[in-house]
């Protein structure tokens, strides 16, 4: 069966996936305690998130992306990087 949460048919449904798909793009990430923030996507380098707190410039966070349960961000961005 193929569905989009069988990651051995789809591997962009994993959070890590999706925040390289979104590299240089501003989203939100929800951590796992609840709170939102805004951040502009600079890397991802093996399970840690580095971005920068969007629309400030600095400073640059260093976030595990275990603690990362949701990305809220435009589909049409996703969707962009799935098709490059």
């Amino acid at each position: 069966m193929n569905n989009c949460c069988d990651f051995s048919y789809n591997p962009c449904c994993s959070i890590k996936n999706i925040l390289e798909m979104l590299r240089g793009q501003c989203c939100i990430i929800v951590l796992k305690n609840g709170r939102a923030e805004c951040v502009k996507v600079l890397t991802v380098c093996d399970n840690i998130l580095v971005c920068e707190i969007a629309g400030c410039g600095c400073p640059v966070k260093f976030v595990d992306i275990h603690c990362i349960c949701e990305v809220i961000t435009d589909c049409r961005k996703v969707l962009g990087a799935f098709l490059k």
